[in-house]
């Protein structure tokens, strides 16, 4: 028999007064055992609640790290971008000073060259000093 079969048949055995007494007795026993649910339900939405707490501050402790790390990298970036761009300043520098080098060789070259062939041009030490130039005007 179930346990239902056998509180009926416990139930038809007693009279009316032993009747109205198990009423009010599954009556508080049902209110207890909603309270005990209320209870339980309470709890369950403060654990809940606890762990989204937890959870909330955990991404927040876990975004915080990663937005460092972010900062990190970017002033890595910025370091790294100051330098590249102190290599090209560098880099258009010595390509100006190979250019000019270049000038230089190749008037060198054909100094050399009209040499060979007999062809010198004289400077005159004079020449090209303001003070023996004359007033301008």
């Amino acid at each position: 028999m179930g346990v239902l079969q056998e509180e009926l048949e416990r139930v038809r055995g007693m009279d009316i007064a032993q009747r109205a007494a198990e009423v009010e007795r599954l009556r508080a026993e049902i209110s207890e055992l909603e309270r005990q649910r209320e209870a339980l339900v309470g709890e369950r939405e403060e654990e809940a609640a606890r762990a989204d707490a937890a959870l909330a501050e955990k991404a927040e402790r876990a975004m915080l790290a990663l937005q460092a790390q972010l900062d990190g990298k970017l002033a890595e970036l910025d370091e790294v971008m100051a330098r590249v761009q102190a290599a090209q300043e560098r880099l258009t520098q010595v390509q100006a000073e190979v250019v000019q080098g270049e000038r230089r060789i190749v008037r060198t070259e054909e100094t050399a060259m009209l040499q060979e062939v007999g062809v010198y041009a004289y400077r005159h030490p004079a020449r090209g000093r303001r003070c023996l130039q004359g007033p301008t005007g």
